[in-house]
């Protein structure tokens, strides 16, 4: 059976962090979609990823990423996407140049494998264009994502996004932003709003994601260095 629906999650060592949290977004992505309820049991899917960290005989001290699918008869799959450099949620030395494309996705909003697919797709448009990320932009022009996940700009001591953050890491980095000491605003981003803006970068499971210029803007990455300092100091105090 296709998977449907796809969570990542991150893997410190052994802690699966906010495995809880994940399961409510694909439960409400399952209602959303199928207008059923659905309840996954935590204790028994923890279980399974403690199984396949023994498996693959995963790092103790570094991360790795969980792939959690959900498929049309609610059966889930677990896989991981290989071990990872770093300790936790961190600022990324990989700092992509992007592109701005306009384009809508399926489901618009949910954790579906069709919208994953779309976004590769995109990022194979970039690619044509001797890039590596993707600038999701609405039919009227305003930044809403980069490679998935919300989009953040930085103006001076205040950071701006088109919309309220979805899904764990959105949250996270909202609450990161704050103990960052930066304003938070809710506003369209334009596409002409580029010249004015010195940083954009976005957060999922991996960390942070400073894009080092987009539609040839050159971007900095003070405030997403902070912000990324900030996101284990809130796993912490969670």
């Amino acid at each position: 059976m296709e998977p449907i629906i796809r969570q990542m999650v991150h893997i410190r060592g052994r802690e699966v962090r906010f495995l809880g949290e994940h399961l409510r977004e694909v439960e409400r992505a399952w209602f959303a979609l199928f207008r059923r309820e659905l309840y996954l049991e935590e204790p028994t899917i923890r279980r399974e990823i403690e199984q396949l960290l023994d498996r693959e005989r995963c790092s103790k001290e570094f991360s790795t990423y969980l792939r959690l699918d959900l498929d049309s008869e609610a059966k889930w799959h677990l896989a991981l996407e290989g071990d990872s450099l770093y300790r936790g949620y961190v600022l990324r030395a990989l700092r992509p140049e992007a592109v701005t494309i306009r384009f809508e996705l399926p489901f618009e909003g949910l954790p579906t494998v069709a919208a994953a697919q779309t976004w590769q797709t995109a990022r194979c448009m970039a690619e044509s264009r001797k890039v590596r990320s993707v600038v999701r932009m609405s039919e009227d022009l305003t930044l809403l994502e980069a490679d998935g996940v919300p989009l953040f700009a930085v103006a001076g001591r205040t950071v701006y996004t088109s919309h309220e953050p979805r899904g764990v890491e959105g949250r996270l980095a909202r609450e990161a932003i704050r103990r960052a000491g930066y304003r938070f605003e809710i506003i369209p981003l334009k596409r002409d709003h580029l010249p004015d803006i010195e940083e954009l970068f976005y957060v999922d499971h991996r960390g942070v994601t400073a894009l080092q210029s987009c539609d040839g803007k050159w971007m900095l990455a003070a405030v997403a260095a902070r912000v990324a300092e900030e996101l284990e100091a809130v796993v912490r105090k969670i």
